[in-house]
């Protein structure tokens, strides 16, 4: 199941074309429509994240058929920590019933600690960096340079900066972060605040930027899983011609062509690194030392204007030496977060699906009525109730005949 096509639905592509070399049948399903279906019953079911018993409702609450292994991918590992008690998975669901995939010895090591049975984890690498490595599928659907120029009014000929902007935190309504809060999301004035100073001072300078080398094709890639949108950021789109609002195509073609990539704390950086592209972090507000985030560790960080502008110029200039020396990254730490990038997450993926298809994950793997079903259903056999003390008082035949049609299956098993 995939829940944003941007980031989910290509790794999905690579993982099915590998469990049908395992003659496994795949089908992919949109995790926001309906959940999983009784009807189709499927063996396995991959779904990108899983907190809580709240998923449960409202994703697999469908699921009636055969016993199913549901397998967790934990799309959102790399973390800040007062997001750690939300986004590990929550419940006796969770840790009996359910695989985890970690992409790393980190994020293992975080479920371990939150309880969740290290027997029911498998590390299997990022998905997502299988498609910069060089192989038929990843290159086949790489869009060129010029595909991309054309389709979008960029210059081909100048090189081109990518910037991700991730302040959706910024944009939280009161109701929205007392949701997160209330799913154990450790949300403060201080964080939420701080992360709309650096989209402020962040822009800012995106603006300066542009005008001060005019030469250079800006791409500003809003996150298309989060609440902020193109529309906020038009405005400073219109004033500057070679600023570009983009964020069709998944983001893997934007890092491909690009002479360099600037985030504030966005994981496409961990993409780059990957695909052998320029990266470093502007961070203008640090949030990342005061609310624990390794990204920010692991990728060469500045927080003066200047040294950002310096270091886009050299970009710019394909000055490689430069921005070899002040582009160092902490593979050490990187690898932790992140075990592999060989290009075959998508081959340690399919072998867990496998396993979890045959039953050797050891997990008791059961069949699943959603309580709020259960619960619904027993509202329904309460009226029916109701109707047949109505009828009673009418006839005695009638309610006889009503009784041995109603069915207390649902009442018996809320009761049990």
């Amino acid at each position: 199941m995939w829940e944003h096509s941007h980031r989910e639905f290509l790794p999905n592509l690579r993982l099915m074309r590998r469990l049908m070399e395992r003659d496994v049948t795949p089908s992919l399903s949109p995790l926001k429509r309906g959940g999983v279906r009784e009807a189709t019953s499927p063996d396995v079911v991959t779904i990108p994240f899983y907190y809580d018993p709240v998923d449960l409702e409202t994703y697999l609450y469908g699921h009636r058929g055969r016993p199913t292994s549901f397998i967790n991918l934990s799309y959102e590992q790399m973390h800040f920590a007062c997001g750690r008690g939300y986004i590990l998975p929550d419940g006796e669901f969770a840790q009996r019933h359910m695989l985890h995939c970690a992409w790393g010895p980190r994020y293992f090591n975080h479920l371990v600690r939150h309880g969740v049975p290290a027997e029911n984890i498998r590390v299997t690498g990022h998905p997502r960096f299988d498609l910069y490595a060089k192989d038929t599928l990843s290159e086949a659907m790489a869009l060129s340079r010029e595909e991309l120029a054309g389709a979008f009014g960029l210059d081909p000929h100048k090189p081109w900066l990518l910037i991700p902007y991730n302040f959706n935190m910024a944009y939280l309504t009161p109701k929205q972060v007392q949701a997160l809060v209330s799913r154990r999301y450790a949300l403060t004035p201080e964080f939420i605040e701080g992360f709309a100073r650096a989209k402020d001072r962040f822009t800012a300078f995106n603006d300066a930027l542009c005008g001060a080398l005019d030469g250079v094709e800006v791409i500003l890639r809003v996150h298309p899983a989060g609440y902020e949108s193109e529309e906020i950021y038009r405005a400073l789109s219109a004033r500057r011609p070679n600023l570009h609002l983009i964020s069709a195509w998944d983001i893997s073609h934007w890092i491909k062509q690009a002479a360099g990539v600037m985030v504030w704390n966005s994981t496409t950086a961990m993409e780059a690194l990957v695909a052998g592209v320029p990266v470093f972090s502007f961070e203008p507000e640090p949030l990342s030392e005061r609310f624990d985030y390794d990204l920010n560790r692991i990728i060469t960080t500045v927080r003066a204007e200047r040294d950002a502008l310096d270091l886009i110029s050299a970009l710019a200039r394909g000055d490689a030496a430069r921005v070899a020396r002040d582009l160092e990254p902490n593979w050490e730490l990187f690898e932790e977060w992140y075990q592999y990038r060989d290009g075959q997450s998508d081959q340690r993926l399919a072998a867990v699906v496998v396993e979890a298809a045959e039953g050797g994950a050891e997990i008791p793997w059961r069949r699943y009525t959603s309580p709020l079903k259960t619960t619904r259903a027993w509202w329904r056999a309460r009226k029916r109730l109701q109707r047949l003390t109505l009828l009673d008082r009418v006839s005695g035949e009638s309610s006889r005949e009503l009784a041995r049609t109603l069915d207390l299956t649902p009442l018996r098993d809320l009761l049990r």
